[in-house]
């Protein structure tokens, strides 16, 4: 019973299922065939889209059913529907409604929507300033509040929780297809129409989820825009997530008239932005990840720079109600060079933003940083690199950024960073070569932007290191300091100092191309960093090494070489000290080069060497005293040579003469090796001809000298010489010299005292100065050493011996090379009578003269005889000027008196004379007169009938004294009581038999004197003195007349009148 009862309930339901599927798909079939009117049903619609509070009604003109497909099988059109609020105004109108009715509901009766679809609307989401965002349908009112209000109401039925009881409590899904979207945003002045635009609204546990899909036309390209969000009821917040791609950035400006004022592009952008905005219209946070093709990005102040880029990476957000601002990349990538970017900004929102960022870049070609370097950043470096850096590449850069920006105003309080530099040109000086192939790093901040140079090169140069240095980069003007030091050769080091606007070989007179040596250079160049630069306003300084130098015309046309040079030099002067050859001379060097006008000097050389002969010769000094017989040997020589203004120059030199030998020739002074001896000078030069020795002294040997040189017009040869102190033995005198013609000097010698016995080549120990006079210049006749004098005196004391002098000498006298040859001279001897010297050049020989008042005193400082006193002198010789010296004279002294003469004394101890000893010995013998006739032949004096006679004896002397060995041999005749004697000689015939001769004396005889010049041996024959005259051929001491001079060239003088 059970079984068939169930059996009969399956086929029931089964005959009205299967009824109920035949409606089904008859149903089915209708309605794809087309909609189905259902007026009776568009009340109930009606009312379940009015609020049950009245503030608004819908109104719907049709009421349709249509077949949606399998996924949404019966959906409810409603067509020409209005709203209306409660005042009867239309407020929004939509072409048509698709409502898809609650089966459950529908089952209980009540038309209940749980989806409605919006066709083909206009859409409105308008934002004024400072309020939130307000959505329309169609027709809005010019508030657009009632128009608002209608769709937060559907909204807000699909935030409520469901409400099963009331029609609107079913609705779970709200979409919007093909609408006409309009945005207009007042406060972000953006505005947009987005046609054909896809919303969708789906109620959720928390709230709504969002979905939108749309194209924006930009510039004549559709940007397509997916938005996928959720509307989080309790924190009223919309979370939107926007996907874009083929964003035109430059139409953006077309929707959105602010990004006008952050810049341009032609760039297409792809990327996703995340939205946190309230209903209020405030964002909460935004978040981005964007992409860009290639193109050119422009972007406005405070930037305002232009950058042609590859592509652009942006990721980061803004959090904090749009207050803060986070970049966690912004790369930049272009022609194979990128750039990363990471930034924090604060203070969006108010209008003050203080910021934080990073920039990070990879192999930027130099020719394309500055288009990666805003023009408005770092505006001086900025100008400075891309004037002075060319080539290469930036490897790696990094910049990191603290500031603020208030507008357009943007302040760096902090900035860091560096750059690689490779294979870099960089300048720094116009005009100066540029050092190439540069690798370095560049390190900067706010107010610093250091360049640290690790190679490179100019020319041959390399750089071992260098800087460039911007301080002061917060100021109007920074300040530049560049340093590099390079190496390499000389010539090429030169040729870098030559460079304008340096010019320092030229001033140095120097050719780089003929300079050789290695050279390390140390260059400096401190300039303020601004465009119209002066040359004033750059320091200059450069500090070099120079080795193994050859440099030709460095001192005095002079070529150093094999030196070691230190160089330094700047704007105001250059110096240059070292050790090297100039010439063949090893020098200590140390020059200075002044370039100002206020400078004590233009140009300043100071050497310190050991000069010889040679090197004296090579530096132009080939003129006396500087050349033998003056000066031989190696001579220490501080010199300083300084040039002044106008041409005109001062060389002072201090000489260390202790190894050098000296002497002057004919003035018997000589200073040998090892003996101390200074000498100082200050040379004038005129154009670079010697002028004058302004002064000069000389200390050595025991000589003391000071004075002056004038040189002559070529400045080869000293023309005149002023001595204002002339110091050694007995002299100290003043003296002018003047160069003569033949090479001599013509001197002026005045003073208290000259010592003169070394210049007439007398004699202290054999007392034979007259001799000396006559024949010490001729011993070197053959050798021509001796300097040509003419020298003319005035001195209060004329020293011819350390004992023997003469007071108030007045005259000249001149000495040929070989020879003295003219003289007259004349001075005071003994009780202040006067005494002359005359020597007279004849044809072929010189006459020789000596008169004076004093014979005693004469002789003596003549050296001749010391122990006669008073008479009167007449001396008259010829010098023979053959090369065999020969002198032939005779001499004449009257009224003299013998005292104190030993030898005399001892040749008269014969018993014969021996009454004339005491005389002899004591008051003195006196002579009427004297004739000695002589002959000079080399060094044999030859005397021949020489005579003297007085009162009390008579003598005659024949025989030889040779000077070279100080001996004498001479005989002759003693008359004693000579007056008595003589008497007899005057008679007749019987006279001259029993005298001998005219004159002679009846008792008389002979003596010799042998021996040593100054202690001979004499001897007397005794038995002679009986002997008459005719047998000892007695002299007539009477032939000739009284006082007639004697005759030169004869062996007898005149004879003595005896009156």
């Amino acid at each position: 019973m059970i079984i068939r009862t169930t059996h009969r309930l399956i086929r029931i339901i089964g005959a009205i299922g299967a009824g109920f599927f035949v409606l089904l798909m008859l149903a089915a079939w209708r309605l794809s065939s087309g909609p189905v009117e259902l007026h009776f049903l568009t009340p109930y619609v009606e009312d379940a889209l009015t609020p049950e509070d009245g503030s608004y009604r819908i109104n719907i003109g049709a009421t349709e059913l249509r077949w949606g497909g399998w996924d949404r099988p019966l959906d409810l059109t409603a067509t020409d529907v209005q709203g209306i609020d409660s005042e009867g105004v239309v407020i929004a109108t939509v072409p048509s409604l698709a409502i898809e009715i609650s089966g459950p509901a529908l089952l209980r009766g009540m038309i209940a929507p749980r989806r409605i679809m919006i066709n083909r609307p206009t859409v409105r989401l308008n934002r004024a300033a400072k309020s939130g965002y307000e959505l329309d349908f169609g027709r809005a009112t010019e508030t657009g509040v009632a128009s608002s209000e209608l769709t937060r109401r559907l909204v807000d039925e699909l935030l409520d929780a469901p409400d099963r009881s009331r029609p609107l409590g079913h609705l779970t899904e709200l979409a919007i297809r093909d609408a006409d979207l309009q945005v207009h945003d007042q406060s972000l002045a953006l505005s947009l129409n987005i046609p054909d635009s896809d919303i969708l609204l789906q109620r959720s546990p928390n709230g709504l989820e969002v979905q939108m899909s749309t194209a924006i036309d930009l510039q004549g390209e559709a940007a397509v825009i997916d938005i996928v969000g959720s509307y989080q009821a309790e924190t009223e917040l919309l979370d939107l997530v926007v996907g874009f791609s083929n964003l035109r950035l430059g139409g953006v400006q077309d929707i959105w008239t602010a990004a006008a004022d952050f810049g341009s592009s032609d760039m297409s952008a792809a990327g996703t932005l995340t939205l946190s905005v309230g209903l209020d219209g405030d964002f909460r946070s935004i978040g981005f990840d964007v992409q860009t093709g290639k193109g050119n990005l422009t972007l406005n102040d405070p930037i305002d720079h232009s950058f042609d880029l590859d592509e652009i990476t942006l990721r980061g957000r803004a959090i904090e109600g749009l207050d803060i601002l986070v970049v966690d990349e912004l790369s930049v990538v272009s022609e194979g060079a990128s750039a990363a970017v990471g930034l924090r900004a604060l203070g969006l929102r108010t209008g003050t933003i203080s910021f934080a960022g990073n920039v990070a870049g990879r192999d930027i070609p130099n020719n394309r940083f500055n288009e990666l370097w805003p023009a408005t950043i770092g505006i001086l470096v900025r100008d400075w690199v891309e004037k002075n850096l060319s080539d290469g590449m930036v490897t790696t850069a990094n910049l990191s950024l603290q500031g603020s920006l208030q507008g357009s105003e943007l302040t760096l309080s902090d900035m860091k960073g560096y750059l690689d530099l490779e294979h870099f040109t960089v300048g720094y000086l116009e005009g100066m070569p540029r050092v190439q192939d540069v690798d370095g790093r560049a390190d900067f901040t706010q107010t610093t932007f250091d360049i640290a140079l690790h190679t490179g090169h100019i020319d041959k140069l390399k750089v071992d290191e260098g800087r460039v240095l911007f301080i002061g980069l917060d100021q109007e003007y920074p300040n530049t300091d560049i340093d590099v030091r390079l190496h390499g050769p000389l010539d090429q080091a030169l040729h870098l100092l030559d460079s304008k606007p340096l010019g320092y070989a030229s001033e140095l007179g120097l050719d780089p191309k003929k300079a050789s040596g290695e050279a390390s250079v140390d260059l400096a160049i401190d300039f303020p960093a601004k465009l119209a630069l002066q040359l004033s306003e750059v320091e200059i300084t450069a500090k070099a090494d120079l080795t193994a130098v050859a440099l030709p015309g460095l001192v005095a046309n002079l070529g150093i070489r094999e030196a070691d040079l230190a160089l330094d030099v700047n704007k105001q002067r250059m110096l240059i000290d070292g050790t090297g050859l100039l010439g063949p001379v090893p020098i200590t060097l140390t020059t200075t080069r002044y370039f100002t006008d206020q400078a004590p000097f233009r140009w300043q050389y100071k050497v310190q060497a050991e000069i010889d002969a040679a090197s004296r010769h090579e530096f132009g000094l080939d003129f006396p005293p500087f050349t033998a017989p003056f000066l031989e040997g190696p001579v220490d020589a501080d010199i300083v040579f300084t040039e002044l203004d106008g041409g005109r120059g001062a060389l002072n030199a201090e000489l260390d003469l202790r190894a050098a030998v000296m002497s002057l020739p004919g003035f018997g002074w000589s200073k040998g090796a090892g003996v101390g001896g200074k000498a100082r000078a200050t040379l004038v030069f005129v154009d670079g001809r010697l002028v004058a020795i302004q002064s000069f002294d000389f200390d050595g040997a025991g000589i003391e000298a000071e004075g002056r040189v004038a040189f002559n017009e070529e400045g080869t040869a000293p023309n005149r010489i002023e001595f204002s102190k002339i110091r050694f033995g007995e002299t100290d005198v003043t003296a002018s010299v003047v160069a003569a013609p033949d090479g001599g000097f013509d001197i002026a010698v005045s003073g208290p005292s000259f010592d003169a016995a070394t210049i007439v080549g007398g004699d202290e120990d054999t007392g034979e100065t007259i001799t000396a006079v006559a024949t010490a210049p001729d011993q070197t006749t053959q050798d021509g050493n001796l300097v040509p004098l003419r020298i003319s005196a005035e001195i209060e004391r004329l020293w011819l011996s350390p004992e023997r002098s003469v007071e108030q000498v007045r005259g000249f006298a001149s000495r040929s090379s070989s020879r003295w040859e003219t003289a007259d001279l004349q001075g005071l001897v003994g009780d202040r009578k006067m005494t002359r010297l005359i020597l007279t050049p004849l044809e072929n020989r010189r006459r020789l003269e000596i008169v004076s008042d004093d014979a005693g005193a004469a002789l003596e400082v003549l050296g001749f005889y010391k122990d006669m006193q008073g008479g009167r002198l007449k001396i008259a010789a010829n010098i023979d000027s053959s090369k065999i010296l020969k002198v032939t004279g005779g001499a004449e002294i009257q009224d003299f008196q013998i005292v104190n003469a030993p030898t005399f004394a001892r040749l008269l101890s014969a018993p014969s004379v021996a009454g004339i000893i005491n005389m002899a010995q004591g008051e003195g013998i006196n002579f009427a007169r004297m004739q000695v006739p002589f002959i000079i032949n080399d060094q044999i004096v030859e005397i021949d009938d020489a005579r003297a006679f007085g009162s009390e004896i008579g003598l005659s002397a024949n025989g030889t004294v040779d000077l070279s060995r100080d001996r004498v041999d001479i005989t002759g005749t003693i008359v004693p009581a000579y007056a008595l004697n003589s008497l007899i000689g005057q008679i007749p015939l019987i006279g001259e038999i029993l005298t001998g001769e005219k004159g002679g004396g009846v008792f008389a005889a002979n003596y010799s004197l042998r021996g040593p010049l100054y202690d001979p041996d004499p001897s007397v024959n005794p038995i002679s003195a009986l002997a008459p005259g005719f047998l000892r051929k007695f002299f007539d001491l009477f032939s000739g007349e009284r006082g007639t001079n004697p005759k030169p060239g004869t062996s007898k003088p005149p004879q003595q009148d005896n009156k």
